[in-house]
């Protein structure tokens, strides 16, 4: 997992909401277990993001209305990516599963 510490990002187009995602989650789920397993994974993958943040400057707060989730191309399944914005001072933090070399900076932590 990458995870990318940014100056404030204040446009989200092609970004969804948490709620949509985890709406998504369960429509294309065969059934609640299965749409469960997914959300529990997709939970796994924010707790890591959040804990590797912290590491490069996240103080541990999101602006309400300010967390999102992408989706990423990947061979077989698509993969996602996560964005929120600190309530302090609007830095944004990106968490990936794969490097996203157009964001390199040096506030970048990979674990």
């Amino acid at each position: 997992m990458f995870v990318y510490s940014l100056m404030a990002i204040d446009f989200w187009s092609g970004w969804k909401s948490e709620d949509d995602h985890k709406k998504e989650l369960v429509a294309q789920a065969n059934d609640l277990h299965e749409a469960a397993a997914s959300w529990d994974l997709f939970l796994l993958f924010k707790r890591k993001a959040f804990d590797l943040a912290k590491k490069v400057g996240w103080e541990g707060d999101i602006r309400s209305g300010n967390f999102f989730v992408s989706g990423l191309p990947a061979e077989g399944a698509s993969e996602i990516m996560i964005a929120w914005k600190q309530d302090n001072n609007g830095q944004t933090f990106v968490a990936s599963p794969f490097a996203l070399p157009w964001l390199d900076a040096e506030d970048k932590i990979e674990g």
